[in-house]
Protein backbone atom coordinates (compact mmCIF):
# COMPACT_ATOMS: atom_id res chain seq x y z
CA UNK A 1 0.00 0.00 0.00
CA UNK A 2 1.57 3.17 -0.88
CA UNK A 3 1.44 6.30 1.31
CA UNK A 4 -0.15 8.32 -0.83
CA UNK A 5 -3.36 5.71 -0.92
CA UNK A 6 -2.77 5.45 3.20
CA UNK A 7 -2.83 9.49 3.29
CA UNK A 8 -6.04 10.18 0.76
CA UNK A 9 -8.10 7.27 2.99
CA UNK A 10 -7.59 9.25 6.16
CA UNK A 11 -7.65 12.67 4.93
CA UNK A 12 -11.00 13.68 6.78
CA UNK A 13 -9.24 13.42 9.88
CA UNK A 14 -9.95 16.59 11.97
CA UNK A 15 -5.76 17.32 11.99
CA UNK A 16 -6.35 20.74 14.16
CA UNK A 17 -7.56 18.16 17.22
CA UNK A 18 -5.06 15.14 16.30
CA UNK A 19 -1.26 14.46 14.89
CA UNK A 20 -0.81 11.19 13.22
CA UNK A 21 2.41 9.59 14.93
CA UNK A 22 3.03 6.57 13.81
CA UNK A 23 2.56 3.59 10.78
CA UNK A 24 2.98 0.01 11.61
CA UNK A 25 2.51 -2.81 9.55
CA UNK A 26 1.64 -5.82 10.83
CA UNK A 27 0.20 -9.24 9.97
CA UNK A 28 -3.45 -10.40 11.77
CA UNK A 29 -3.41 -13.74 10.53
CA UNK A 30 -3.79 -13.36 6.48
CA UNK A 31 -5.07 -9.95 6.62
CA UNK A 32 -1.92 -7.30 6.65
CA UNK A 33 -3.05 -4.23 8.62
CA UNK A 34 -1.87 -0.55 8.51
CA UNK A 35 -2.33 1.01 12.40
CA UNK A 36 -2.21 4.24 11.94
CA UNK A 37 -1.78 5.78 15.71
CA UNK A 38 -3.63 9.16 15.88
CA UNK A 39 -3.22 11.24 19.27
CA UNK A 40 -6.56 13.40 20.05
CA UNK A 41 -4.60 16.70 21.24
CA UNK A 42 -7.98 16.74 23.47
CA UNK A 43 -7.07 14.43 25.55
CA UNK A 44 -3.10 15.75 26.63
CA UNK A 45 -2.30 17.08 29.63
CA UNK A 46 -2.55 21.05 29.79
CA UNK A 47 0.67 22.42 28.86
CA UNK A 48 2.08 18.75 28.33
CA UNK A 49 2.91 15.72 25.82
CA UNK A 50 2.01 13.04 27.91
CA UNK A 51 -1.74 11.70 27.65
CA UNK A 52 -4.01 10.45 30.32
CA UNK A 53 -5.02 8.12 30.27
CA UNK A 54 -2.45 6.53 28.02
CA UNK A 55 -4.74 5.71 25.54
CA UNK A 56 -4.99 6.89 22.11
CA UNK A 57 -7.46 6.28 19.29
CA UNK A 58 -6.04 3.78 16.25
CA UNK A 59 -7.44 3.85 12.66
CA UNK A 60 -7.03 0.17 11.47
CA UNK A 61 -6.88 -0.06 8.15
CA UNK A 62 -8.81 -3.67 7.65
CA UNK A 63 -9.97 -3.94 3.87
CA UNK A 64 -7.29 -2.19 1.42
CA UNK A 65 -9.52 -2.65 -1.73
CA UNK A 66 -12.99 -1.07 0.17
CA UNK A 67 -11.01 1.47 2.03
CA UNK A 68 -12.74 0.43 5.53
CA UNK A 69 -11.30 2.42 8.78
CA UNK A 70 -12.32 0.83 12.30
CA UNK A 71 -11.67 2.83 14.85
CA UNK A 72 -10.10 1.08 17.54
CA UNK A 73 -7.68 1.97 21.09
CA UNK A 74 -4.36 1.71 21.35
CA UNK A 75 -2.76 1.01 25.00
CA UNK A 76 0.86 1.95 26.53
CA UNK A 77 2.61 0.39 29.09
CA UNK A 78 5.55 0.68 31.03
CA UNK A 79 8.43 -1.14 29.99
CA UNK A 80 12.01 -0.87 30.75
CA UNK A 81 14.13 -1.05 27.33
CA UNK A 82 18.17 -1.61 27.21
CA UNK A 83 19.92 -0.23 24.42
CA UNK A 84 22.25 -1.90 22.36
CA UNK A 85 24.71 1.31 22.51
CA UNK A 86 25.74 1.25 25.92
CA UNK A 87 23.17 4.05 26.89
CA UNK A 88 21.68 3.61 30.68
CA UNK A 89 18.62 1.21 30.65
CA UNK A 90 15.62 3.45 30.92
CA UNK A 91 11.55 3.42 30.89
CA UNK A 92 9.92 3.81 28.07
CA UNK A 93 6.43 2.94 26.53
CA UNK A 94 5.51 0.05 24.96
CA UNK A 95 2.45 0.25 22.53
CA UNK A 96 -0.04 -2.87 22.21
CA UNK A 97 -2.91 -2.70 19.70
CA UNK A 98 -6.14 -4.94 19.77
CA UNK A 99 -5.44 -8.47 17.63
CA UNK A 100 -7.65 -9.81 15.07
CA UNK A 101 -9.64 -12.25 16.75
CA UNK A 102 -13.24 -14.55 15.61
CA UNK A 103 -16.61 -14.34 16.43
CA UNK A 104 -16.52 -15.86 19.26
CA UNK A 105 -14.14 -12.43 20.62
CA UNK A 106 -16.81 -12.12 23.55
CA UNK A 107 -16.15 -15.19 25.40
CA UNK A 108 -12.09 -14.72 25.72
CA UNK A 109 -10.06 -12.19 27.39
CA UNK A 110 -8.74 -9.79 24.82
CA UNK A 111 -5.71 -10.05 23.57
CA UNK A 112 -3.43 -7.04 22.73
CA UNK A 113 -0.22 -7.17 20.42
CA UNK A 114 2.83 -5.41 21.80
CA UNK A 115 4.66 -3.44 19.28
CA UNK A 116 8.61 -3.49 20.91
CA UNK A 117 9.37 -3.28 17.20
CA UNK A 118 8.90 0.65 17.65
CA UNK A 119 11.75 0.65 19.80
CA UNK A 120 14.20 -1.38 18.02
CA UNK A 121 17.15 0.13 15.78
CA UNK A 122 17.53 -1.39 12.29
CA UNK A 123 14.97 -3.88 12.77
CA UNK A 124 13.03 -4.82 9.39
CA UNK A 125 10.66 -2.62 8.45
CA UNK A 126 6.73 -3.82 7.59
CA UNK A 127 7.29 -7.10 9.30
CA UNK A 128 5.37 -6.29 12.84
CA UNK A 129 5.83 -9.23 15.44
CA UNK A 130 7.74 -11.72 12.57
CA UNK A 131 10.58 -9.27 13.14
CA UNK A 132 11.02 -10.09 16.62
CA UNK A 133 10.92 -12.58 19.29
CA UNK A 134 10.48 -13.40 23.07
CA UNK A 135 11.37 -15.11 25.82
CA UNK A 136 9.44 -15.80 29.50
CA UNK A 137 11.02 -15.01 32.40
CA UNK A 138 8.63 -16.36 35.17
CA UNK A 139 11.65 -17.36 37.84
CA UNK A 140 15.16 -17.19 38.80
CA UNK A 141 17.59 -19.95 39.25
CA UNK A 142 17.36 -21.48 42.58
CA UNK A 143 13.53 -20.09 43.01
CA UNK A 144 10.86 -22.22 44.49
CA UNK A 145 7.97 -20.09 43.07
CA UNK A 146 6.93 -18.40 40.00
CA UNK A 147 6.42 -14.65 40.14
CA UNK A 148 3.66 -13.31 40.58
CA UNK A 149 3.66 -10.98 37.69
CA UNK A 150 6.87 -12.93 35.42
CA UNK A 151 8.43 -10.60 32.75
CA UNK A 152 8.87 -10.83 28.88
CA UNK A 153 11.96 -9.80 26.73
CA UNK A 154 11.28 -8.87 23.50
CA UNK A 155 13.88 -8.88 21.16
CA UNK A 156 14.83 -8.71 17.33
CA UNK A 157 16.01 -11.36 15.23
CA UNK A 158 15.46 -9.73 11.76
CA UNK A 159 17.16 -6.58 10.69
CA UNK A 160 16.67 -4.32 7.44
CA UNK A 161 19.84 -5.51 5.81
CA UNK A 162 20.34 -8.94 7.06
CA UNK A 163 23.34 -8.49 8.70
CA UNK A 164 23.31 -9.55 12.93
CA UNK A 165 22.41 -6.72 15.14
CA UNK A 166 24.89 -5.20 17.10
CA UNK A 167 26.03 -6.93 20.36
CA UNK A 168 24.46 -5.11 23.04
CA UNK A 169 26.44 -3.36 25.27
CA UNK A 170 24.80 -3.08 28.35
CA UNK A 171 24.01 -6.63 28.49
CA UNK A 172 27.31 -7.45 27.70
CA UNK A 173 28.45 -5.29 30.76
CA UNK A 174 26.09 -7.09 32.64
CA UNK A 175 27.08 -10.77 32.33
CA UNK A 176 31.08 -9.83 32.36
CA UNK A 177 33.11 -12.61 32.52
CA UNK A 178 29.67 -14.86 31.98
CA UNK A 179 29.37 -13.20 28.54
CA UNK A 180 29.20 -15.90 25.71
CA UNK A 181 29.64 -14.35 22.00
CA UNK A 182 27.53 -17.03 20.75
CA UNK A 183 24.70 -16.66 22.68
CA UNK A 184 24.92 -12.84 23.37
CA UNK A 185 21.99 -10.77 23.42
CA UNK A 186 21.69 -8.43 20.30
CA UNK A 187 20.23 -5.06 19.44
CA UNK A 188 17.61 -3.07 21.89
CA UNK A 189 15.86 -5.41 24.07
CA UNK A 190 12.62 -4.42 25.58
CA UNK A 191 11.39 -6.22 29.10
CA UNK A 192 7.51 -5.84 29.81
CA UNK A 193 5.46 -7.52 33.11
CA UNK A 194 2.29 -9.06 32.76
CA UNK A 195 0.32 -11.52 35.37
CA UNK A 196 -0.95 -14.74 33.95
CA UNK A 197 -0.62 -13.74 30.16
CA UNK A 198 1.84 -11.13 28.41
CA UNK A 199 -0.57 -10.86 25.56
CA UNK A 200 -3.85 -10.58 27.62
CA UNK A 201 -2.79 -9.23 30.76
CA UNK A 202 0.27 -7.00 30.35
CA UNK A 203 1.00 -4.62 33.19
CA UNK A 204 3.27 -1.65 34.13
CA UNK A 205 7.44 -2.32 34.68
CA UNK A 206 8.93 0.08 36.92
CA UNK A 207 12.81 0.54 37.34
CA UNK A 208 12.26 -0.99 40.63
CA UNK A 209 12.23 -4.23 38.24
CA UNK A 210 15.53 -4.02 36.90
CA UNK A 211 17.92 -5.38 39.18
CA UNK A 212 15.79 -8.84 38.97
CA UNK A 213 15.66 -8.95 35.64
CA UNK A 214 19.46 -7.88 35.67
CA UNK A 215 20.04 -11.10 38.02
CA UNK A 216 18.27 -13.25 34.97
CA UNK A 217 20.59 -11.36 32.14
CA UNK A 218 23.56 -11.78 33.97
CA UNK A 219 23.78 -15.91 33.85
CA UNK A 220 21.07 -16.54 30.53
CA UNK A 221 21.82 -15.57 27.00
CA UNK A 222 19.51 -14.93 24.25
CA UNK A 223 17.24 -18.27 23.45
CA UNK A 224 18.37 -17.76 19.94
CA UNK A 225 16.55 -16.94 16.10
Amino acid sequence: MSSTLLRSQISNIDRNNVDLDLVVVHTCGTVDAVLVVVKDKRTMKAGGSVPHPSTFNLVVVTNFKSSVLVMEQIVYFDAILFPSDGRSPSLIQLMTSPMAVGHHAAHISPTRMPHPEVHMDYIAEGLGHRAWKYQLVEALDGMNRKFANPYVIFYPVISRDGMPFPVNKVIRDIQGENFVEEVTWRGNIVVAKYRDNPFTSMIDASMADFPIVKNYLLTHGCPGM
